[in-house]
């Protein structure tokens, strides 16, 4: 079982390597974490990725649309009408609507596959990805690759 994972995570780890993008290699990162800190089993693992990945794409289309919201701000409020900002501000509550009904879908399918524990262990393995994500970051690790 322990060579399992670990000939899992040398995958993962050398297509992080030859990942052509920064997203790619970004998810690819992700998953050698996430395989690494969760211990799945084999057969864990073979019913969590194909879930997994598939809300991680429905995620990452949300973050996409946060983005156009992000772009708009950055050129400064000053110059926004009420109009503008009440339609920035619905956009917004639409997204977080969104990105929970989504978190809650995504819970319910992984329930199917995993004991309630090892979803909460995910919630802070998640967490911690983004700690160690910055990180690689501020260290240049992701920079000028796209």
């Amino acid at each position: 079982m322990m060579k399992n994972i670990l000939l899992l995570y040398l995958f993962l780890s050398s297509t992080f390597l030859i990942a052509q993008n920064k997203h790619e290699k970004i998810q690819a990162f992700k998953a050698a974490f996430i395989t690494e800190r969760m211990g799945f089993t084999p057969a864990e693992a073979e019913k969590f990725w194909p879930i997994y990945n598939v809300y991680e794409e429905k995620f990452h289309d949300l973050r996409k649309k946060n983005k156009d919201i992000l772009l708009k701000l950055k050129k400064g409020t000053d110059a926004l009408t009420d109009a503008e900002a009440n339609d920035l501000i619905d956009k917004d509550l639409n997204l977080n609507s969104e990105r929970a009904t989504l978190e809650m879908k995504r819970v319910a399918a992984l329930r199917k596959v995993l004991n309630p524990k090892k979803i909460i262990v995910l919630k802070k393995v998640e967490e911690d990805f983004k700690k160690e994500l910055l990180e690689h970051f501020k260290r240049g690790k992701f920079k000028n690759e796209d």
